[in-house]
């Protein structure tokens, strides 16, 4: 059997420029609502927690990536940084596997880990194009 292994990562230039566009904005808009404060330590925090929030949010959307490798054993996933190891579904364990175009934002409410509570999971970073199995 050949085998196929792709990676997917959130984080594409033109999301990247929306992503560091807004997170200049909300620090300009919240610099300039506590530049007015006289408090100091108000002024220090309203700009430290905002700007680490800003940080830490960009970096998680920088890290985050789907890995998928279908071989003879089955089909390995990491949807990295939720899992710190690969995930096997073997091939025993699935009755169908197709290939098809499906609705992300009506079929699962968008991109992401979708359906934890359902049969029907999702694990998409973007596109509208997925392996689905039974």
């Amino acid at each position: 059997m050949d085998q196929f292994k792709e990676v997917q990562k959130l984080m594409q230039s033109k999301f990247a420029i929306i992503i560091i566009a807004s997170s200049i904005v909300s620090i300009a808009v919240i610099a300039k609502i506590v530049a007015n404060s006289s408090n100091e330590a108000a002024f220090a925090l309203g700009i430290t927690l905002p700007v680490a929030v800003v940080i830490l949010s960009t970096l998680l959307f920088w890290v985050i990536k789907l890995e998928t490798e279908v071989n003879a054993v089955g089909i390995y996933y990491r949807y990295f940084p939720f899992h710190f190891s690969r995930k096997l579904i073997r091939w025993e364990q699935i009755k169908n596997a197709a290939v098809r175009e499906y609705k992300p934002i009506r079929e699962y409410g968008g991109w992401g880990i979708k359906g934890l509570n359902l049969g029907n999971r999702a694990y998409t970073v973007s596109g509208k194009t997925g392996l689905q199995l039974q």
